[in-house]
């Protein structure tokens, strides 16, 4: 039989597994225990621990399962002053009044958009 405790699982980046497994035979012998086996038991959302018991020379196999359920986790948003230069790199240099001015016409459109585009991704907040 495959058991699951009756408690909340919250996502947590890693593997949830608790699921365990107790095989009973005849006159209710204890063939095995352990831990489950477990799918999509990761991401938030429906999980299963399973266990196949392949039979021995005096039983024959079984298997079981229990589905439970992983729910979604709090994500939590942090503002910061994105250190002294206020790009958030930590440099230790501030802009001053005097900005450059960035004019992209000098470069050839070919490369334009990869260039602006990739030069404003690595400054944007994030």
């Amino acid at each position: 039989m495959v058991s699951v405790p009756d408690v909340t699982y919250t996502y947590s980046g890693s593997a949830q597994t608790p699921g365990t497994v107790r095989v009973t035979g005849a006159g209710g012998v204890v063939l095995f225990e352990g831990a489950a086996d477990h799918t999509n038991n990761t991401n938030a959302g429906p999980a299963t621990a399973s266990y196949t018991f392949g039979g021995d020379a005096n039983h024959t196999g079984s298997s079981n399962s229990k589905n439970f359920t992983i729910g979604q986790a709090t994500a939590t948003v942090a503002v910061t002053d994105g250190g002294s230069c206020g790009g958030g790199c930590a440099c230790g240099e501030s802009d001053g009044p005097d900005l450059p001015v960035l004019d992209a016409r000098s470069v050839p459109h070919a490369i334009r958009h990869a260039t602006i585009f990739g030069a404003l991704d690595a400054v944007k907040p994030r």
